[in-house]
């Protein structure tokens, strides 16, 4: 049986440690999950800085990296009691094992496992153009762009086919799906209109933002629309019903929602803006705004 929102808690009321640059990048779904499964947790946020010079400063991470006793230290990484994990993925399986979000049957938990695959592979698409380099950036968000729709197709007839969910019943693969195709609906802003061409993935997306721990959540102040990418990234998105921007920057430290460590302002960090775009009176509610930083 599914899990239901909220339910548990973590064992012994230790909270969970989840750590992660201070974007929404790969723990975002995470960071979902817990929430939803009324996880308590704190949330670290490491920030990349800017050095003079040109590159950048990780040292908020290194100077900890090879302290928290981690097998394979990187972020994310999630602290539970004895259990210190590393990889997104099996961060995710094991808070869904916890509160029954990994597939209620076989076939559902094998649905799972190649929905989170290929998430990751929709992922990557999407990385490697905000990674780009700044002369390529045009060229590979046009092929991405041409590109996307094949995998799009393929998710929006799963769900045609009348499911509510992904995998049958909510799992953890929803968590990850939610945050990539939101992450989508923006790169395809001006370019496709996203609830005619997916009305399915758009139903999803309101079905699941409407979640009442989700919805609660994304309101609040620790909730990290941007940045998506870290400073780092050629690509940045702004939506504008909120301020701020996705690339990191200048640190702001202060707790938050009891759990925050760390959290990025940074919009003074971008040095410039090559692109604008208008609009022109469409829906603010999803639409992103694409710029390419200088």
């Amino acid at each position: 049986m599914a899990g239901s929102e909220g339910e548990a808690k973590s064992g012994g009321g230790e909270k969970v440690v989840l750590g992660y640059w201070a974007i929404r990048g790969l723990a975002q779904p995470i960071r979902y999950l817990l929430e939803y499964t009324g996880t308590p947790y704190e949330d670290v946020r490491y920030t990349l800085q800017p050095k003079e010079g040109g590159g950048w400063d990780r040292s908020e991470w290194t100077d900890v990296k090879f302290t928290l006793g981690l097998e394979f230290p990187n972020l994310p990484y999630l602290l539970d009691g004895d259990i210190k994990l590393t990889q997104s993925n099996a961060c995710l399986r094991h808070i869904g094992r916890k509160h029954n979000l990994n597939g209620a049957t076989e076939a559902e938990m094998c649905d799972v496992d190649l929905l989170l695959d290929e998430s990751m592979d929709l992922r990557n698409t999407i990385t490697k153009v905000a990674y780009t380099a700044k002369d390529d950036f045009d060229a590979a968000m046009a092929a991405w762009r041409r590109r996307v729709p094949h995998t799009l197709k393929v998710l929006e007839a799963r769900l045609a086919a009348g499911r509510e969910w992904f995998a049958g019943g909510l799992t953890v693969a929803d968590f990850v799906l939610f945050e990539l195709l939101d992450q989508a609906r923006g790169m395809l802003e001006g370019a496709v209109a996203f609830a005619e061409a997916y009305p399915s993935l758009a139903a999803f997306l309101e079905r699941f933002a409407a979640l009442p721990a989700i919805a609660a959540y994304r309101k609040r102040d620790d909730f990290i629309e941007h940045p998506i990418n870290n400073l780092s990234a050629v690509l940045v998105v702004r939506r504008p019903r909120r301020a701020g921007w996705v690339g990191g920057g200048a640190a702001g430290r202060r707790r938050a929602g009891g759990g925050v460590r760390r959290a990025c302002v940074g919009s003074e960090a971008l040095s410039g803006l090559a692109r604008d775009a208008s609009l022109d009176g469409r829906d603010t509610e999803h639409a992103m705004i694409i710029f390419v930083v200088q």
